[in-house]
């Protein structure tokens, strides 16, 4: 037997022997480098052959380059190329050297440029050269405008943590702003709260911060008007309510055209007295919104003048400018488009429809007022107009998402299966990472009594925007066709906890009650959720129906009586009256009997 286990013993051992590891010939022998074929016995290694390190001759010849496949200078391949010297073989060039100033970076003169370019590339969306080049500057010549660069470059380029880092050692406003920016990003509202107030007054919250920008205009915080209302976001995720409503009436006081502190601020507290989102409407806060519908009497100067008297006192007086006509109709239609805003947001639905109505039709026809109208109509349960109006929005804004959820409501409220089903497939192919593209197609698989599906996909939606409270109450309205109060009970909890004015969550935690002849209980939360939409007529008459199982019957006729005034079209209130009056009559007559 033959002691060698190698089949084809070499004279010249070599520890890698039969893997696919060769010998290198010398360019002289004219052969090519060969690489195993696919399939080969020697295409895979053995384990075994892996223990040491491949030995592998140098060649000796001419210089590397030489040895590589060639390429002609017209650019064809050339079968010659690479085998050594011969009247075929082509070296390759070098590259050109760059010249004297290097690719044409004479242009900048100064570092200024650069991060001057930096800003350019910012703007133009080019995040990453923005980033390196920012990463450079702030490496060659440290500073907090460099690290603010570099930190914007990496939270536009969705790296927070990143931004966080290279603004770690900088304290000044701005540096202090993009930095609470990044910990909200990364859910660190702490540290974004503390980034916005300072260490030492953190503990304090936002007590006692309106007497600071009173008197220094909010020159104090960074970011200004922009951080207060970052401060009421980190506020309102953190369910500090009144502290974030404060903070979003403090920056739109300061700024009244910041427009998502307005929206903020009307959904945190459309019905309160301490509304403040009046201020976009003139220019100062505590306006209300019927005032702002009519523009001020008496002329330009009577509205400037107001404007000066009715300046909050301790705030900087805004400098006296004059308005040319085109910023007076602007300034109008923000008048209307707040209020709509407003109304829509205590479910005044009446009152947004006749604002918006008076728009002229560049700005009626747009794809945010389309959906204020469907909106309004949508919480008046006009299911009809609803759909048209929202429709219309797809027709203006056809790349719009927000609004599709109540679109889809629609259809599944009027039973338009075909319609639902092609929304859900258009949805898809918009944007998947929006959480009212998978309400869309959650409503389609409700529709369809697929429950279980729908819930999937409304998770899907939770698991986009965790933020998101519409989906909240459509998991739990599956959750109860599938008869699992349970978890519809916590669904219902977790929207009432990410808004407590959604009176969605109280309304379905009532109905569940009612089901389970927890009267009590089911009354209550009837209650809460008509004081946040007293103009619901599904909640009067759920309240009717509760009221006549406590056999209260004179309150329950007056609760279904407010129902069908509300709601002409809904048959539901009619049949509960109906139904009282029954009992009413019955009683009557066992009573005389």
């Amino acid at each position: 037997p033959n002691p060698n286990p190698n089949p084809n013993p070499n004279p010249n051992p070599n520890p890698v022997s039969g893997s696919r590891w060769r010998q290198v010939p010398p360019p002289d022998q004219g052969q090519r480098l060969l690489r195993p074929r696919r399939g080969s016995p020697h295409a895979q290694t053995p384990a075994e052959n892996l223990t040491t390190e491949p030995h592998i001759q140098t060649p000796t010849g001419p210089e590397p380059e030489a040895m590589v496949a060639g390429v002609t200078a017209a650019g064809s391949p050339n079968p010659g190329a690479g085998l050594g010297p011969g009247p075929h073989s082509t070296p390759i060039p070098h590259p050109s050297p760059p010249p004297s100033g290097g690719w044409g970076l004479e242009r900048y003169g100064s570092l200024a440029d650069v991060a001057a370019t930096v800003e350019r590339y910012l703007g133009d969306h080019l995040h990453d050269s923005a980033a390196f080049l920012a990463a450079r500057l702030q490496a060659e010549a440290p500073c907090a405008a460099h690290a603010q660069l570099l930190a914007q470059a990496q939270l536009l380029g969705g790296r927070p943590a990143a931004a966080l880092a290279a603004l770690e050692p900088h304290s000044d406003l701005r540096s202090r702003y993009l930095r609470a920016r990044a910990a909200y990003r990364l859910g660190q509202l702490r540290l974004a709260e503390e980034a916005l107030l300072g260490a030492a007054r953190a503990h304090l919250g936002v007590a006692g911060l309106w007497e600071g920008v009173r008197a220094d205009g909010g020159a104090g915080i960074p970011g200004g008007a922009a951080g207060l209302a970052l401060l009421g976001d980190v506020c309102r995720r953190g369910g500090r309510v009144e502290e974030a409503k404060d903070c979003f009436g403090m920056a739109v006081t300061l700024d009244p055209m910041l427009w998502g502190a307005v929206e903020a601020l009307c959904q945190l507290g459309g019905a309160g007295a301490d509304l403040r989102a009046g201020a976009i409407l003139s220019g100062r806060p505590g306006t209300s919104a019927e005032s702002a519908e009519s523009p001020p009497q008496g002329g330009d100067d009577a509205g400037a003048d107001a404007q000066e008297e009715d300046a909050a006192p301790g705030l900087p007086r805004r400098a006296a400018t004059s308005m040319d006509a085109p910023m007076r109709a602007f300034a109008q239609l923000l008048h209307v488009l707040g209020a709509a805003l407003q109304h829509n947001c205590r479910y005044e639905g009446d009152e947004a429809i006749a604002g918006l109505a008076n728009l002229p039709p560049r700005h009626r026809q747009t794809g945010w007022v389309q959906y204020q109208l469907g909106r309004a109509y949508f919480e008046k349960g006009d299911y009809e107009a609803a759909v048209e109006a929202l429709r219309q929005m797809q027709r203006v804004a056809p790349h719009r998402i927000a609004g599709l959820e109540l679109l889809s409501t629609a259809y599944w409220h009027l039973k338009k299966e075909v319609e639902l089903c092609y929304l859900a497939q258009r949805a898809k192919h918009m944007d998947r990472g929006r959480p009212e593209v998978w309400c869309v197609v959650g409503n389609c698989f409700s529709l369809q009594k697929e429950h279980e599906t729908a819930i999937r996909f409304f998770k899907r939606a939770l698991q986009v925007d965790e933020g998101f409270t519409y989906a909240y109450s459509l998991c739990g309205h599956e959750y109860v066709a599938n008869e699992d109060f349970d978890r519809a009970l916590a669904c219902y909890r977790h929207a009432i906890r990410t808004d407590e004015r959604h009176y969605n969550g109280w309304y379905g935690i009532g109905a569940i009650y009612y089901r389970q002849e927890k009267l009590e209980l089911a009354e209550f939360h009837f209650r809460r959720a008509i004081a946040l939409h007293p103009r619901s007529s599904v909640l009067y008459c759920y309240l009717g129906m509760v009221l006549q199982s406590r056999e209260q019957h004179g309150e329950a006729l007056e609760m279904l009586d407010r129902a069908i005034a509300l709601g002409r079209n809904n048959p539901q209130a009619r049949f509960q009256r109906a139904n009282v009056l029954i009992q009413v009559s019955s009683a009557r007559h066992d009573f005389r009997g």
